[in-house]
């Protein structure tokens, strides 16, 4: 056995039969680049906040009670051009007309342990105050949300929503 191995292997690897062919491509590499790492930041460049366009509402409609570190934010509604780009679905629990019946509907929320906001928009000339929960990215995740507010929190009325709100 050992021996017929011998005779099957040997002649391969001394005649070379048994290896591929190589190619060789001459070819000129690039130069390496030179890094230059540091560890302070230098010539930092502040960004301006982007600019709302005017499908947005909210700040142009003069709240100046929005609050983005509690998210307290304006309602956001974009237009069939922008349609795509929307960022996902809520679960809208609430909508008030008096913003501290909100504010605690969010804090409620929020030591329930769920990501809610409030959003603020106009209709008809006057403020209202939606508590939302989300944004997330799918509605099956937004639908699960709503089952989990209904069995935890008792709240019947929520529902899964787009945000933000597409105009028409």
């Amino acid at each position: 056995m050992l021996l017929s191995l011998a005779v099957i292997f040997i002649p391969m690897i001394l005649d070379g039969s048994g290896q591929e062919s190589v190619t060789k491509i001459d070819m000129e590499m690039p130069p390496e680049p030179t890094l230059v790492f540091s560890d302070e930041l230098e010539n930092q460049v502040e960004t301006p906040a982007p600019e709302h366009s005017s499908t947005q509402q909210g700040d142009e409609s003069g709240h100046t009670d929005t609050d983005p570190a509690n998210n307290v934010v304006p309602e956001l509604v974009v237009n069939e051009e922008t349609k795509s780009e929307l960022l996902g679905w809520v679960v809208q629990v609430g909508a008030f007309g008096d913003k501290p019946k909100a504010l605690a509907m969010q804090k409620q929320l929020i030591d329930a342990g769920f990501d809610a906001l409030v959003e603020i928009g106009t209709n008809k000339g006057k403020d209202y105050f939606r508590v939302k929960v989300g944004p997330v990215i799918s509605q099956d995740e937004a639908t699960k949300i709503k089952d989990s507010l209904r069995n935890k929190m008792k709240m019947e009325s929520a529902f899964v929503t787009r945000h933000p709100r597409t105009a028409g």
